[in-house]
């Protein structure tokens, strides 16, 4: 099985593996590479500068001064992206969500999974608030860096017409009849917001 060579974690890796700075300049060569869009590469060349691709190619030459790694045999992919997480949020930790519920107050971003994750291939997750109704929550979008950076804060709201495979027809109706409630619901609050604020400007006008 040929090793996982994460070329967007790469870097921070290497970096956090010694006290020494880490290079300006990276080299990866030999490795077979699967490129995000295109055919792969057989002993491919793969340039990186602070931490970032600056060239892929077959035949690339090697810049003086960078630090070159042999990867013969070996193999490079793209970050792999978990679009259903719950990376950083206690096991089993459960509530029965909400619009209002956020995946950002619960994450534990001092959770060592983050790096066991990152180094089996995964770059950036989605993750789930977790909430159990019918309405779970907002999920974010995080980089599995050292900062656990936010790519994209109240990603998406998640909603689930199904509670497990104990669930039956009608509670799945039930659940689809709630969401329809909680959508009428919210479009009946913006329109008499809409219409106060309406009603205020010809107010004021007056």
């Amino acid at each position: 099985m040929p090793l996982l060579a994460l070329l967007a974690a790469l870097a921070p890796c290497l970096q956090a593996a010694t006290p020494e700075p880490a290079p300006k300049l990276l080299a990866l060569r030999g490795a077979k590479v699967y490129p995000v869009s295109g055919p792969p590469l057989d002993s491919a060349v793969v340039l990186l500068s602070q931490g970032r691709i600056t060239a892929l190619g077959k035949d690339l030459p090697v810049p003086p001064g960078a630090l070159l790694l042999e990867l013969n045999g070996k193999v490079i992919v793209p970050g792999f992206i978990d679009a259903a997480s719950r990376l950083g949020v206690e096991p089993g930790e459960q509530s029965p969500g909400g619009a209002d519920q956020d995946a950002l107050d619960s994450i534990d971003r001092y959770d060592s999974t983050w790096r066991e994750v990152r180094e089996r291939g995964v770059t950036c997750v989605f993750v789930d608030p977790g909430g159990t109704g019918p309405v779970g929550g907002l999920g974010a979008v995080l980089r599995l860096d050292e900062a656990r950076s936010v790519l994209a804060k109240e990603a998406a709201l998640c909603l689930a017409v199904a509670g497990g495979e104990s669930s039956g027809p009608s509670q799945r109706h039930e659940a689809v009849l709630q969401l329809r409630r909680l959508f009428e619901s919210g479009r009946q609050y913006t329109e008499t917001w809409v219409k106060y604020r309406k009603d205020l400007s010809e107010f004021a006008e007056k």
